[in-house]
């Protein structure tokens, strides 16, 4: 287990964000990306909900700062087997909860 920050990337500046870099803050649930966020003061609102890739995009200050936190840099490797492990967790847990709903239906009928 473990929290994770990306590669600095350019980016575009806008209003809403301003800064010519950004990475993402993420881990291996999003519990614990979730929790670190607000350890760091992140704002709820900035957490990015994605089935995939749950996180928080940072500035290249606030990546610096989850660093000595404890963040460890990672490849786009390791944000690919991230991104690969949560689909994969979240295609068994749609086919358990339809075995269930199945099963209930199934009992339903029987009764």
């Amino acid at each position: 287990m473990g929290v994770y920050v990306d590669a600095l990337m350019p980016t575009a500046p806008s209003r809403k964000w301003p800064w010519p870099s950004a990475c993402r803050l993420l881990a291996d649930t999003r519990a614990e990306v979730v929790a670190f966020g607000r350890t760091m003061g992140l704002k709820p609102e900035w957490f990015q909900d994605r089935p995939d890739l749950p996180h928080f995009d940072l500035t290249p200050r606030t990546r610096a700062w989850a660093m000595r936190l404890g963040a460890v840099s990672c490849s786009r490797e390791t944000v690919a087997l991230i991104m690969k492990r949560n689909r994969e967790t979240r295609q068994k847990r749609q086919a358990l909860e339809a075995a269930v709903a199945e099963t209930a239906q199934l009992k339903g009928q029987s009764a």
